[in-house]
């Protein structure tokens, strides 16, 4: 076994450890573990390295969104829209968005995303979030959460504006239970239509940004890598 390879297994044992808890996973988990070994394999390019020295193929198992970003030029009234594919509280918070307009009974963008296999390359240039006209990849996401917001460095410049407009959709719409409520619900955090919280009574003390979830959902996706076409490890029973 190759040190590349070995490293892999650990890290993926890393992530399968962090992220399979009996109780609520910490947001923090997320964003100070599994962002730096997410970034290590996937941004910096190990996982392409592996495999052309195994000359295996590796993909990643992702909800594809191209025609969720296809539609969203047709659709001015929705100003928000996340990806994910997680589960928190017993809620898959996948397929999220917000709109401007009523509700007429049928969702303004396609929200049925399919699952897909990517290959390392195509997942990190796939579209991730929205946000008042602005498209994130997952490479942003992932390199912003290790580089920018605590993950690997804690470093407050925002050269470039999508950094900045990528923390502005990261505080539109959160996720959990500062206050230890009881009840699902909508919490508006500022005039109608702006930033709210999804209230989820079991995620206690809990705040996940947009961010965070797709922290996770990128963490998900290398920890159910396929090799060759089959699942890379399986994992038993926590």
């Amino acid at each position: 076994m190759s040190t590349l390879q070995k490293h892999l297994e650990e890290d993926l044992a890393t992530l399968h450890e962090l992220l399979y808890t009996k109780g609520p996973l910490p947001p923090r988990h997320v964003r100070s573990v599994a962002s730096a070994i997410v970034r290590k394999w996937l941004v910096e390019g190990a996982l392409n390295k592996l495999a052309h020295e195994l000359s295996v193929k590796f993909e990643l198992v992702a909800y594809g969104t191209s025609a969720v970003f296809d539609a969203l030029p047709n659709a001015p009234e929705v100003n928000f829209f996340l990806a994910g594919g997680v589960n928190l509280n017993g809620l898959p918070i996948r397929s999220m968005y917000a709109s401007r307009a009523p509700y007429t009974g049928n969702p303004p963008i396609p929200v049925d995303t399919p699952v897909e296999f990517f290959p390392p390359g195509k997942y990190l240039g796939s579209k991730r979030i929205y946000f008042e006209g602005n498209s994130f990849s997952a490479e942003q996401i992932i390199t912003f959460v290790a580089n920018k917001a605590g993950g690997v460095h804690l470093d407050l410049r925002r050269e470039k504006p999508w950094q900045e407009q990528l923390e502005q959709a990261a505080a539109y719409m959160t996720f959990g239970n500062p206050n230890n409520e009881t009840k699902r619900r909508i919490v508006e955090l500022g005039e109608p239509g702006g930033p709210c919280m999804l209230v989820l009574p079991k995620e206690r003390g809990n705040i996940w940004s947009c961010l965070e979830i797709e922290m996770l959902s990128a963490a998900q996706a290398l920890l159910n890598v396929r090799c060759n076409g089959e699942s890379l490890i399986i994992w038993g029973e926590t």
